[in-house]
């Protein structure tokens, strides 16, 4: 038999609340674009659920060019095929790390 994991794939969006906190989209912004590794330009992307005019969770952003934040909203899976990206995994590891950043501060 097997396991659930492997029949269906882990789902891309798990915000358990709505968070708004511009430090942490200023600290998403401060590194390089996932996709290029470019520098400049970055935006915190939103890769949660969202609906009507809502943004998902602040705390689901990943650091992308505009280029590349455009390109995600046009199709997420293939943009994670296409970069190789695992934006759920991107998403745990990049609040993980805040978490452990504002229990040093």
């Amino acid at each position: 038999m097997r396991e659930l994991s492997a029949v269906a794939p882990r789902p891309i969006y798990q915000t358990p609340e709505i968070l708004r906190s511009e430090p942490y989209k200023r600290w998403i912004r401060s590194f390089r674009c996932l996709a290029c590794g470019k520098r400049w330009g970055i935006e915190a992307a939103h890769t949660g659920p969202h609906g009507g005019s809502q943004k998902s969770s602040d705390s689901a952003c990943i650091p992308l060019c505009q280029e590349h934040h455009r390109e995600m909203h046009r199709g997420v899976l293939r943009f994670q095929e296409r970069y190789r990206l695992d934006i759920p995994r991107e998403v745990e590891r990049l609040n993980a790390e805040w978490r452990e950043r504002r229990k040093a501060a």
